[in-house]
């Protein structure tokens, strides 16, 4: 589930969203982009605007706003601006279900399930491939509804450094039991009620443009409460106003300060936007295998709008490690482009400058 939403002073946040693509480049997307190609934010890459090559529409609309569209050439990559299939963390959807229905994620939920067979034959192909660092990172859905086979894997795989986004709601009983047990976990969830006490636990501050005001009220009591760890992710893939994107600047503009005081006095701080860069908004980049198997080079290819590019976008299959297409790599900013609903994307180049933007005042 992402942490995307319009409605409410909190936006849930669930598997998809604390995936965070930010990043510091110190440049900034103006708000107002009409031209083809806007600068470089957060992201770190030159996002052009205004969609082309596609106009026949499917008549259906993700709830994240954003309209996926027919007619899409999947382009290969001629830059180094895109993922490739044998780069980044693995990525296991262990799931496409979810216990929440929130209103504006963008994931193609449903009632597939990894085998655990399958995600061993995905961990044993990622780490033929990966010797350095390896880095895990369990996925949905809600990844916690398969928690036998993410307890099976940390287990039986000492090597890799492990993470899971999660909405927050299974997180008690045994599932703590097992997180003190393994305390280098990393658990990504916006729902701190829950979570308290986790050994290693990054806070996302989702923001929606509805409570976008809220933001530096809300980092305050974060940091009072004793959450340091943070990680900022505006509502990407939906519609923002210019009211909503002007208080969403002025908003993260005094939550800055108050981190900075903050930090000033001595006290623990992390920003994990400060570190972290992908190639697009939202998504992230590396070894994406689907529930059945499938290799992707990006979590996009799970998402509602991309559905139907899931033929062209696939590498292969885990279950025939040695035909999987490991050089191929695409031109990730003409898939959205062509793809996502103008305005939509407009938008989101927008909300990626103003993160920019902050981090920058970091």
């Amino acid at each position: 589930m992402v942490p995307t939403g319009v409605m409410g002073a909190t936006v849930r946040m669930g598997a998809m969203g604390a995936m965070v693509p930010t990043g510091a480049t110190g440049a900034m997307v103006p708000t107002g982009v009409t031209g083809a190609t806007a600068r470089t934010g957060a992201m770190g890459v030159m996002v052009p605007t205004g969609a082309t090559g596609a106009t026949a529409r499917m008549g259906a609309t993700a709830r994240t706003g954003v309209t996926a569209r027919t007619g899409v050439t999947v382009r290969m990559a001629a830059t180094g601006r895109t993922a490739r299939g044998d780069a980044g963390p693995l990525i296991l959807a262990l799931t496409r279900s979810c216990n929440l229905r929130c209103g504006d994620c963008p994931l193609a939920l449903g009632t597939g399930v990894m085998s655990r067979a399958t995600a061993e034959k995905a961990v044993s192909a990622y780490l033929s491939r990966t010797p350095k660092a390896p880095r895990v990172r369990f996925f949905g859905g809600e990844p916690l509804l398969r928690f036998g086979t993410l307890q099976r894997i940390v287990e039986g795989h000492p090597g890799p450094s492990f993470s899971f986004p999660t909405n927050g709601t299974l997180l008690y009983g045994r599932v703590r039991a097992f997180l003190r047990r393994h305390p280098d976990i990393e658990v990504m969830t916006s729902r701190v009620r829950r979570a308290g006490g986790l050994p290693n636990l990054l806070v996302s501050v989702t923001i929606g443009p509805s409570g976008a005001g809220r933001t530096a009220a809300r980092v305050a009591a974060l940091l009072k409460g004793g959450f340091h760890r943070l990680n900022f992710l505006p509502a990407f893939f939906v519609r923002w106003s210019g009211a909503q994107l002007a208080e969403l600047s002025r908003s993260l503009r005094v939550a800055a300060g108050v981190l900075r005081a903050w930090r000033e006095r001595g006290n623990p701080l992390e920003v994990r936007n400060l570190a972290v860069r992908n190639p697009v908004p939202l998504f992230n980049h590396g070894m994406v295998v689907d529930v059945d198997g499938d290799v992707f080079s990006s979590n996009a290819a799970l998402c509602v709008p991309f559905q139907r590019l899931r033929k062209e976008l696939r590498l292969g299959s885990v279950l025939r490690p040695g035909a999987i297409a490991w050089g191929r790599a695409f031109d990730w900013d003409a898939i959205f482009r062509e793809s996502l609903d103008p305005r939509v994307y407009r938008d989101t180049l927008a909300v990626n400058g103003v993160l920019t933007e902050f981090v920058g005042l970091l």
